[in-house]
């Protein structure tokens, strides 16, 4: 039984990964888009580093 809610978990953290990532692309897209910023500029300037604490959150609320 344990390892059934042990799959589920890792499920469920993968699927929150994942729309976590959908949502970082898709304002990366428009942020491109938008302003005209290149993406190499922007992973590697601050904001993204804004995004690192916050996806360490996601995964260690879930586990």
């Amino acid at each position: 039984m344990t390892e059934v809610k042990e799959s589920n978990k890792m499920k469920k953290i993968f699927k929150n990964l994942f729309w976590f990532y959908v949502v970082v692309l898709t304002m990366l897209m428009v942020k491109v888009f938008v302003v005209g910023e290149s993406v190499v500029d922007y992973i590697t300037g601050e904001k993204f580093v804004l995004f690192i604490p916050i996806l360490l959150g996601v995964i260690s609320e879930e586990v």
